[in-house]
């Protein structure tokens, strides 16, 4: 977590010193008060004015000092912000494609949102806002102390009054809001479970009868909303309570020094003045405090989530520059040691295309996501002209094959740049890529910077964007093009034109999974492989 900040050594400097020299500032406040009050009592009216356009501009002076840490605070979370969620941009890149295929997608969303924002908010922001805090805590102190040594420890101690509040809160509210969450969750499933059972409590004539049920669930749940809101009531009026006491203890404490002649009036005004700088640090860190320490643990989980680990093993692999062959020897592949495929052999060449037959949870999908590098096998070979691929470099794997997932990903981007998946491209090649896969409506100049993807409203029917695939591939001109279902959801003229465009492609591996049964389609394959 430490180098965390020391990544940004010199935006955290900067701010430390801004802090520094702002909360001096700051506190300096108190002795302008001082200087104004010593000025009246003097009776001199001109030096009552100068006094005056100095604290006038020193006000000036002090927005500035509260500012200017603001800033320095900003820049540095941001940038912190900014670097690690590149690091969990990277990190996901080095996932494995089967890790993510089958984990839950929620978790990085979640990561990027509820982790990174309590990263920011509960942990970055109090952390760095703590240094100005401390800072004019340990400013106000020395000053105190300097003023009245007694009268400065008084104030201290009164200070501590209002750190009394979240014990007491904690006390108050701790069963009482666990009740009403409780009698609130009660309430929320009953109003669920009337909805998911409408049907049957209509038909059977219990709407009436289960209506009882919820207005007695929501006559609990309004009486502890109350006793909850009253008592949170109590212990806002309680803090206020506390919070008085110490101001009003350092005036009441204060006026008995002045009538003792231990201090002057001014300086009761600054002491005062000072008991604000004093009390209101000390809350604001003690409340940080408990901020820092719960979000403590899920920052450092997260940071250990995206630190890289950097071995490299692509040196190690095979780098490939065509494929010719691919051979599956006693293929045998698992998840949790449930058996979908079991000792499968098949040998696919160059210029010949394959369709994967078979029912649903047959192992169609599971054969192709192995050809790709997708799935590890569980045991057995493939072979990719003779090189076994968790041998082979991934990068050069994907350079000279083409896969097409069942759900067709668009990005909210322009056609052409969605055909070269954000490749570098010449328009002309964008452009035959699209009338070969049969969308010449597409194919013009002035099309290829239309936005499509989801986020847009240009939208593609379900034949387009599968025959979108069939351009990718025609693209990036890979000897082995891999489809899962390319004819999901299509009618059986869309499939038909599928077939004729797949049956186009020459001199290529071609392994497609189907579920289709239509033998004009099937007939534009050269083997089916039934599983």
């Amino acid at each position: 977590m430490k180098n965390m900040f020391l990544a940004h050594k010199q935006q955290l400097i900067l701010h430390t010193i801004i802090c520094f020299v702002s909360a001096g500032i700051q506190v300096g406040v108190a002795f302008i008060y001082q200087l104004l009050t010593k000025t009246a009592l003097s009776g001199n009216v001109e030096t009552l004015l100068i006094a005056s356009i100095v604290a006038l501009l020193y006000m000036a002076l002090d927005s500035v000092a509260d500012f200017l840490p603001r800033v320095t605070k900003t820049k540095l979370v941001n940038a912190i912000m900014a670097k690690n969620r590149l690091k969990l941009i990277s990190k996901i890149e080095t996932i494995s494609e089967y890790e993510m295929v089958t984990s839950d997608k929620n978790t990085y969303l979640t990561k990027l949102t509820n982790d990174f924002n309590i990263m920011e908010n509960d942990f970055l922001k109090p952390a760095l806002s703590a240094v100005l805090s401390a800072f004019i805590f340990l400013f106000s102190l020395f000053f105190a102390l300097r003023l009245e040594l007694s009268f400065a420890g008084i104030i201290v101690l009164l200070s501590l009054f209002p750190l009394l509040s979240p014990y007491f809160a904690k006390k108050l509210l701790a069963h009482k809001k666990k009740s009403a969450m409780e009698a609130q969750n009660d309430f929320f499933s009953l109003f669920e479970e009337l909805i998911a059972s409408f049907i049957t409590l209509k038909t059977g004539n219990s709407f009436t009868k289960y209506n009882k049920r919820l207005v007695k669930s929501s006559t609990k749940l309004k009486a502890a909303k109350i006793n909850f809101d009253t008592t949170q009531g109590l212990t806002y009026a309680l803090s206020y309570f506390l919070g008085a006491l110490a101001y009003s203890g350092t005036w009441i404490v204060g006026a008995f020094f002045v009538l003792y002649h231990k201090i002057e009036l001014p300086d009761l005004i600054a002491m005062t003045t000072l008991m604000s700088t004093i009390a209101g640090p000390l809350e604001y860190l003690s409340s940080s405090y408990t901020d820092l320490v719960s979000s403590k643990k899920i920052v450092a989980d997260l940071l250990d989530y995206i630190t890289l680990d950097h071995k490299d093993v692509s040196s190690s692999l095979v780098s490939i520059d065509k494929i010719e062959l691919i051979e599956l020897k006693k293929v045998s592949f698992s998840i949790n040691s449930k058996k979908i495929i079991t000792n499968f052999n098949y040998v696919f060449e160059k210029g010949k295309k394959y369709a994967v037959t078979g029912q649903s949870g047959a192992g169609k999908t599971t054969i192709i996501n192995l050809i790709s590098g997708i799935y590890p096998l569980t045991s057995g070979q493939i072979l990719i002209d003779g090189i076994a691929i968790d041998q082979i470099n991934p990068h050069s794997l994907y350079r000279k094959l083409a896969y097409s997932p069942q759900q067709t990903s668009l990005l909210t981007t322009s056609i052409a740049n969605n055909v070269s998946l954000l490749h570098d491209y010449k328009e002309d090649d964008v452009i035959h890529s699209l009338i070969s896969s049969g969308l010449s409506d597409l194919a013009s100049h002035h099309l290829l910077n239309e936005i499509i993807g989801p986020n847009s409203s240009y939208k593609l029917s379900g034949g387009e964007t599968k025959r979108l695939e069939i351009a990718r591939a025609l693209f990036k001109n890979s000897d082995v093009l891999i489809f899962d279902e390319p004819t999901s959801g299509l009618d059986e003229k869309n499939e038909n034109l599928i077939g004729e465009l797949i049956q186009a492609f020459p001199d290529k591996i071609i392994v497609v999974s189907t579920h289709s049964t239509n033998k004009t389609f099937l007939g534009a394959f050269d083997a089916i492989i039934d599983m």
